[in-house]
C-alpha cells in the first residue's frame, strides 16, 4: 500500500490511518475512492454505497453499526473503498497487514508529513522532543545493531591514548510521497580528527555515475527487465578495520564498558575516514566471486549473463544497489550474499532510489521528484509563492550590479538542493542553477532573488517527469543515441568567456546534460562551438564504449547536431583554415572520431538546437518548446 500525505487522517475500525489518493492506492483486487471535496450531509449511506462497498467514518461513535452495515460518517472526513473484484476483501486483514509492515520505531497510528517533524541535533535534544519514544527505539536498535556486528573491542585503557568523539545523527525516513516510514539513528565517529598514516591510508570509495544509473533504467525498459533495490543493513559495519591502524573512541551512551577498559573499533563505524573504501572493497570482492564482471568504463557497474540467457545488471551507490534483471530467481542473490556474511535489509521492487520516485507502467518508466520539490519549498518557506513560467529572466547579472546578500542567507544550501534536482531528473533548470553557482562565494541580492525564482519555476512544473519509453528504439535497434551541442560566445559579462551546453539522448530520453563556463577565452564563435563539440564527443565516446562492453556489436555513428556551419565544414573536410590553427588539436580530435565512426556531424538550425537550452536564458515560448521536446510532452 502506498500512502500520500493529505490534509487529515481517518479511522478504520477504531484505528487511525492517513488517507489515500484514488490514483495511488492499489492493493489486491481493491481500489480506494476518496472525495475530499464533499463537506456535509452523508446521511444517505445507501446512495454512497452505490459507488463504494465500504465506508469508514473518521470517528466511530459508540452506537456505530458493525462492519457489515457501516454507520454514516459523522464528520467531513471519510474513507470509502470500492472493490474491483466481485469477491469481498476483508478490510481487517488489509489493515492487519499494514500493521505488520509498520516499522517498530513507529509508535503512533498517525504522523504528519516527514518534513513537519523536527530533526534533533543531539541526543539531549531528542530527549526533549515529543517524539522521544520513536527516537529512543531507533537509538536502541542502532546500539543493538552495532553489538550484533561485533563493532567494538574492549582493550585495557592506556593513559594518553587518542580517542575519537562520537555523535548521534537522527533522520526521519520517508517514502516518495513524503509519508513517514521509520525513525532512524546513526552513531557516527568524529572522523575529522583522524590523522592520515596513523588512523587510515586510502579513502577513495566510488559510486556509480548518474549516466550509468539512467542507462540501466533505459536498458530495463528496452529489454523488459525487472527492477529491484537491494539495501544492506549496517553496510559499513561489515568491513574489518586494519590492525595496523588502531582507532579508539570515547564511550557512547548506552554501552557498558568494564572498568579499566576502553573501546577499540573492530569494524569500520560510520564517520571513520576509510569506512567507505573498506566497504567498497568488500562488496566488489563479493560480487566478483559471484560471477559478475566489472565494467571498465564505470567500476560501480557489474554485469552477469547466465547460460540460460538471464542477464543481471548491478549499479552500486554505497549500500544501495540498483538491480535490473530477468532472472526469476533473483532472491538467490540475497541468499548468497547472506552466506558471505552480509546483512540484507530489503530486496524489493524499485519505487524509490536516491531521492527519486520511480513508477513503472505498461508503457513508460517515470521518474518523479515532486515530493523533493515540495520538501525544498517547505524548507525555504516558499510553499505559498507564486509560480513562474521560466527559471531565469533574459538578463545577465554582474557582480557589482546589486548589494551583497545579507549574512546568513542560505544561498549555498538552496543551490545544493536545486543541484540534486537538475542533475537527476529536471535538466530544464540546469543552466540557471549552474550559472548562479558561479557566484556562490559572494552572492548578491539579485542572485538570491534569481535563485528563488528557479524554485518558483519548479513549483509550477513539479508534475513534469522524466519518462523512459518501454521497448526497443525500433525493430532493428535496441538503443538509439543522438546528441546536440551549442555554445554562447562570450556570454559571461564578467570574464567574457563562453558557455558550453550539450545533451545526449538515448531512445528519446536525456541521459547526459551539461552546462558550464569554458575554461579558456574563445577568440571566435567557431572556437567556442569546437570546445563544446569536443566536450560532447568525449561523453559520447564514453557512453558508446559502455554500451559496446555490454553488447559487443557495432554501433552506427551517433548524430551530433551542430548549428555552426564553419565547424561542420572543418570536421567533414581535410581543410585547415589559417584562422583555426589556434585550436587545431580540438578539430583533429573531432575529425578522428568522425573517421572511426563514433560521430556524424549534422547541421541543425539554431531554432531547433536543443542544446541552446543549456547555454543562456531563453524567453518563455522558446524555452517551453525545447523543454517539451526533451521531456517528450
Amino acid at each position: 500500500l502506498r500512502r500520500v500525505p493529505l490534509a487529515r487522517g481517518c479511522k478504520i475500525n477504531g484505528r487511525a490511518y492517513s488517507k489515500y489518493s484514488p490514483d495511488e492506492f492499489e492493493s489486491v483486487g481493491m481500489l480506494a475512492a476518496i472525495d475530499p471535496t464533499i463537506q456535509t450531509d452523508f446521511s444517505d449511506v445507501a446512495a454512497l454505497q452505490k459507488e463504494c462497498d465500504f465506508i469508514a467514518p473518521s470517528e466511530l461513535s459508540p452506537n456505530s453499526a458493525t462492519n457489515d452495515s457501516p454507520a454514516a460518517p459523522n464528520s467531513d472526513s471519510f474513507l470509502a473503498f470500492s472493490f474491483a473484484s466481485e469477491s469481498m476483501v476483508d478490510i481487517d486483514k488489509v489493515i492487519d497487514k499494514m500493521d505488520e509492515e509498520r516499522h517498530e520505531t513507529l509508535k503512533r497510528d498517525f504522523y504528519p508529513p516527514a518534513i513537519e517533524i523536527p530533526t534533533p541535533k543531539s541526543l539531549t535534544a531528542a530527549r526533549k522532543s515529543e517524539y522521544w519514544p520513536e527516537w529512543s527505539a531507533a537509538y536502541n536498535m542502532e546500539i543493538k545493531n552495532l553489538m550484533d556486528h561485533d563493532t567494538f573491542k574492549f582493550e585495557p585503557d592506556r593513559k594518553g591514548a587518542f580517542k575519537l568523539g562520537c555523535k548521534v545523527v537522527f533522520k526521519v525516513k520517508h517514502d516518495q510521497f513524503g509519508c513517514v516510514t521509520r525513525f532512524k539513528c546513526r552513531l557516527v565517529v568524529q572522523g575529522y580528527n583522524q590523522i592520515e598514516d596513523i588512523h587510515f591510508d586510502e579513502t577513495f570509495a566510488p559510486v556509480a555515475y548518474l549516466s550509468t544509473i539512467l542507462l540501466v533504467l533505459i536498458l530495463a525498459c528496452a529489454l523488459n527487465l525487472d527492477l529491484w533495490l537491494l539495501d544492506f543493513l549496517g553496510a559499513f559495519l561489515h568491513s574489518v578495520m586494519p590492525d595496523r591502524f588502531p582507532v579508539f573512541i570515547k564511550t557512547p551512551f548506552g554501552i557498558d564498558v568494564p572498568d579499566g577498559f576502553m573501546i577499540r573499533l573492530h569494524k569500520s563505524l560510520y564517520g571513520t575516514r576509510n569506512a567507505g573504501h573498506l566497504w567498497w572493497k568488500d562488496l566488489r570482492k563479493a560480487l566478483l566471486e559471484l560471477g559478475f564482471s566489472q565494467c571498465p568504463f564505470d567500476q560501480c557497474l557489474f554485469y552477469k549473463i547466465d547460460k540460460d540467457g538471464t542477464m543481471t545488471f548491478l549499479a552500486t551507490w554505497v549500500d544501495d544497489v540498483l538491480i535490473a534483471t530477468n532472472d526469476p530467481n533473483i532472491e538467490q542473490l540475497r541468499t548468497k550474499l547472506r552466506a558471505m556474511g552480509f546483512r540484507i535489509q530489503t530486496l524489493e521492487h524499485l519505487s524509490w532510489y536516491l531521492g527519486l520516485g520511480i513508477e513503472i507502467t505498461e508503457t513508460h518508466l517515470v521518474i518523479n521528484q515532486s515530493a523533493y520539490i515540495d520538501k525544498l519549498l517547505e524548507k525555504f518557506g516558499m510553499t505559498d509563492c507564486h509560480a513562474v513560467s521560466t527559471p531565469m529572466l533574459k538578463c545577465t547579472f554582474n557582480v557589482g550590479d546589486s548589494p551583497p546578500a545579507p549574512k546568513g542567507t542560505p544561498y549555498r544550501e538552496l543551490l545544493g538542493g536545486l543541484n540534486h534536482l537538475v542533475r537527476f531528473s529536471r535538466c530544464d533548470g540546469l543552466f540557471s542553477v549552474f550559472f548562479l553557482a558561479r557566484y556562490q562565494n559572494a552572492p548578491s541580492v539579485a542572485h538570491w532573488i534569481a535563485l528563488k525564482r528557479i524554485l518558483r519555476y519548479f513549483k509550477g512544473t513539479k508534475d513534469l517527469c522524466l519518462r523512459f519509453r518501454r521497448g526497443k528504439a525500433s525493430k532493428e535497434i535496441l538503443l538509439h543515441l543522438s546528441a546536440w551541442c551549442d555554445a554562447d560566445f562570450a556570454g559571461c559579462k564578467d570574464t567574457r568567456r563562453s558557455t558550453s551546453g550539450y545533451i545526449i539522448m538515448v531512445n528519446g530520453a536525456p541521459i547526459v546534460a551539461k552546462s558550464r563556463k569554458q575554461r579558456l577565452t574563445a577568440q571566435s564563435v567557431c572556437e567556442s562551438e569546437t570546445i563544446s563539440a569536443q566536450d560532447c564527443t568525449k561523453d559520447l565516446v564514453w557512453l558508446r564504449g559502455l554500451i559496446k562492453w555490454i553488447f559487443p556489436e557495432p554501433l552506427p555513428p551517433t548524430d551530433l547536431h551542430i548549428d555552426n556551419q564553419a565547424l561542420i565544414q572543418i570536421v567533414t573536410s581535410k581543410k585547415n583554415p589559417a584562422a583555426s590553427k589556434f585550436f587545431a588539436l580540438r578539430q583533429y580530435f573531432l575529425k578522428e572520431h568522425k573517421e572511426c565512426g563514433d560521430i556524424n556531424p549534422i547541421k541543425v538550425p539554431t531554432q531547433d538546437n536543443l542544446a541552446d537550452l543549456f547555454t543562456k536564458p531563453l524567453g518563455r515560448i522558446k524555452f517551453e518548446y525545447f523543454r517539451d521536446r526533451i521531456f517528450g510532452v
